[in-house]
């Protein structure tokens, strides 16, 4: 399997002009053990906005872009996940196309939650990159979830993923500026071949026009 490295999200805004060297390391320090992305500290103090952070995470990882509210999504994915899982994860199964299933991500899992989302349905697993206001609507209407119940999720994935910080060690160099090997990057990222445009084409006619 290939192994593709790349820029870090950071790297990327820096890239970009969307923010200096120093409020990228500035936002590295804050985030460990604070159970943050870099994305939501910097759109936490405004300095970024929400699609500054999908454009980013597109590019990074080489995924399109979809919206889950202008998708004709099945239903019983949702059901075969659960609420709890989805909502903590940012995550709207929208359909299931071949031997495949297709994933609106505000965010891309790490290497174990995808071992579980894999697991939860027994087959391979494609993202789309969604903002995650819209993923959270989407799931809050299907679901009925309540605020209490939206907070205690959101505690527990922050909660999980400070424990995730703490433990992590830093990237690697590899030698090349701004791009950095990422031990935790998903595996099923580090393959791209046509199969993807063939699964992404036959999603597209389930995208509802407004």
């Amino acid at each position: 399997m290939q192994k593709i490295r790349r820029r870090k999200f950071g790297e990327i805004l820096v890239a970009e002009g969307l923010i200096t060297r120093e409020i990228l390391q500035d936002a590295l320090a804050r985030q460990q053990g604070s159970g943050m992305t870099v994305g939501e500290i910097l759109l936490s103090d405004g300095i970024i906005s929400e699609s500054d952070i999908v454009r980013c995470v597109c590019s990074q990882y080489q995924l399109p872009f979809i919206r889950p509210s202008s998708y004709q999504y099945d239903h019983g994915l949702l059901a075969t996940f659960g609420a709890d899982l989805l909502y903590k994860h940012k995550i709207v199964p929208l359909d299931r196309i071949g031997d495949c299933v297709i994933l609106a991500v505000g965010e891309i899992p790490e290497e174990s939650v995808e071992k579980q989302l894999i697991d939860t349905v027994g087959c391979e697993i494609y993202y789309y990159v969604s903002p995650i206001s819209d993923v959270e609507i989407t799931l809050r209407k299907h679901f009925q979830l309540g605020q209490e119940k939206m907070l205690a999720l959101d505690e527990l994935r922050r909660s999980e993923r400070a424990q995730s910080q703490i433990a992590k060690p830093p990237p690697l160099s590899t030698g090349n500026p701004g791009v950095v090997a990422d031990p935790t990057q998903s595996k099923l990222l580090q393959s791209l071949d046509a199969s993807w445009e063939v699964i992404f084409d036959e999603a597209e006619k389930n995208v509802q026009d407004f």
